[in-house]
């Protein structure tokens, strides 16, 4: 779109929405917490894929951007995916956030970080 690739577009949101879905899940807002983590997994999706169209399968001066990008929207999802299946459940509403769902997300925000910051300095180098 405007010459500009799809992937550099996309990768913000999935950043944006995982770092937020923290917050709240962090301030024990698990509603908020729940859409955010969902909308980040669809962007994670996405920006994974456009990302993989634009390499073309040539990784090799970006192996550690798409590594920890994968890595980091593979957590994302899986998180986002036994969210979906306790609401599903109909179980009552969370009152604490699961320790190994926060280390999940923990490290998928993380990853994603890690994901953007590495590609940045790559765009930049270019």
């Amino acid at each position: 779109m405007f010459g500009v690739p799809y992937h550099f577009l996309a990768v913000h949101f999935p950043l944006v929405l995982v770092l937020l879905a923290l917050f709240y899940d962090l301030r024990g807002i698990f509603d908020i917490g729940y859409r955010l983590t969902m909308g980040a997994a669809a962007a994670a999706l996405i920006a994974a894929s456009t990302g993989l169209m634009l390499a073309g399968g040539n990784f090799a001066g970006m192996t550690v951007h798409a590594g920890a990008s994968l890595l980091g929207s593979l957590c994302i999802l899986a998180l986002a995916m036994l969210r979906y299946s306790r609401r599903a459940r109909e179980e009552e509403p969370l009152k604490e956030f699961p320790i190994p769902w926060l280390l999940l997300e923990i490290l998928g925000a993380a990853c994603v970080v890690f994901a953007v910051l590495t590609g940045h300095q790559s765009v930049l180098r270019h």
